[in-house]
């Protein structure tokens, strides 16, 4: 990914263990502005790909890797049938994400997926072109308004953007705001960034009316590791449902469930919820493995459903 913040300038951890892979490596980590940031990649693209391959860059496969897990849990089937129409890669450099991404199983080819690549550095995007997995590309800057309507994408992708002299946590609300309510952005964010400003990222993930639902530490570059974000725009079934994820008080809830009660079922069963299946065809099975007998022979006389709601 290629981008830069002209704010925000801290030793990388790069810089700590005296790691660089080129020059070009060191200077686009300690530029002074979006514009010296813009020339080193220019001078870089042609040779990127050769480098990242050679030093073992996975931070791409590490992306792609738990997006498609997620998306084939959140359908509750395969990768296949939740594969989002429209994605957005941002941050694409020269697409190594996009390109890996459409050769994994499962992935659909061609019109079906929808790939997007956003960048800073043009020329980066002209190598990105050569690739042939993108069926657009848009120059553009993840610190600024991005060009494209409000939820315009069904998931958003990243690798290689959030570090010391690209982009931070300030970036998040622009991003969240072109994602579909329900969607996921996933993306590589530094391990001494993520460690460094953990409560940063926090609060404007929460303040962009989103949440985190996993932070999963992966593989990065060379010695270098990083956490796998996956933040989730919020997805609300309706007013209620909205409004008891928000509650200042235990006495607020008790007021919401009090007004959701009677058509709370009728709700969760047209919007396709499992959890109490999900749970009970867990226990059923444990319990039966517990007694290596059948789940009725292992039954405990005493069941406690903490939390019962409506008794589903």
């Amino acid at each position: 990914g290629t981008h830069c913040s002209t704010a925000y300038r801290v030793p990388s951890e790069a810089m700590a263990i005296g790691w660089y892979t080129s020059e070009w490596h060191e200077k686009c980590q300690h530029v002074a502005d979006t514009n010296e940031q813009k020339q080193v990649y220019a001078q870089w693209a042609a040779s990127y790909d050769e480098e990242m391959h050679s030093n073992k860059c996975v931070s791409y496969k590490s992306v792609t890797d738990v997006a498609i897990n997620r998306w084939g849990r959140a359908s509750g089937a395969s990768a296949t049938a939740a594969m989002p129409v429209k994605v957005l890669d941002a941050g694409c450099g020269t697409g190594l994400l996009g390109e890996h991404l459409r050769k994994q199983e499962g992935v659909p080819s061609g019109e079906a997926l929808q790939l997007t690549g956003l960048d800073l550095s043009q020329e980066m995007l002209d190598e990105a072109k050569k690739k042939g997995a993108y069926q657009r590309f848009v120059p553009g800057n993840l610190l600024e308004p991005l060009p494209f309507e409000e939820a315009s994408f069904d998931q958003i992708l990243s690798s290689g953007c959030f570090l010391d002299g690209h982009v931070d946590h300030r970036a998040i609300p622009h991003i969240m705001r072109v994602l579909k309510p329900g969607g996921f952005f996933i993306t590589t964010v530094r391990e001494k960034m993520y460690n460094e400003s953990r409560a940063e990222f926090k609060e404007t993930i929460e303040s962009s009316g989103c949440y985190l639902a996993e932070a999963k530490y992966m593989p990065y570059f060379g010695p270098v590791n990083c956490y796998v974000l996956v933040i989730s725009k919020g997805w609300f079934v309706s007013d209620w449902h909205e409004r008891c994820q928000k509650v200042a008080s235990v006495d607020e809830q008790k007021h919401i469930y009090a007004e959701w009660a009677a058509s709370y079922d009728a709700e969760l069963a047209a919007n396709g919820s499992v959890m109490s299946q999900s749970v009970t065809a867990v226990a059923l099975d444990r319990w039966g493995r517990a007694s290596g007998a059948s789940a009725t022979a292992a039954m405990p006389v005493k069941v406690l459903d903490a939390g019962c709601g409506t008794g589903l």
